[in-house]
């Protein structure tokens, strides 16, 4: 059984197309798809999400779940009116905002508390 495999591999790595199809273009495939994917040529500095936030409750626990929202690394908030944050999604230069509606608070005291998971 170990003859025929000897047999088998030798006669595989002695045929060019079998090894340029098991092993080249793998490794071309795998390297074109890390540079389209994989963020080639990113500094090492991790890059921040933009999250604009529209904070209708103003009070101190909605207060308090921006800056916990701003407390994590890899999110950089934007303080913005409601309007102004509709405006920005018409016009495309925004893709979404995180509204904090009227009563955020209440909801927060009859229904526990406000705990913020990273």
């Amino acid at each position: 059984m170990i003859k025929l495999a000897i047999k088998d591999l030798k006669l595989f790595f002695k045929d060019r197309k079998s090894m340029l199809l098991t092993f080249a273009i793998p490794i071309a495939l795998i390297t074109l798809f890390a540079f389209a994917f994989g963020g080639a040529g990113k500094s090492d500095k991790d890059s921040k999400i933009l999250l604009p936030i529209s904070d209708l409750d103003n009070t101190s626990l909605s207060k308090e779940a921006i800056s916990q929202f701003d407390s994590l690394k890899s999110i950089q908030i934007k303080l913005m009116s409601l309007e102004e944050a509709e405006k920005l999604i018409k016009n495309g230069n925004e893709n979404c905002v995180l509204v904090i509606h009227k009563g955020f608070s209440d909801s927060l005291t009859t229904g526990g508390g406000f705990t913020f998971g990273a």
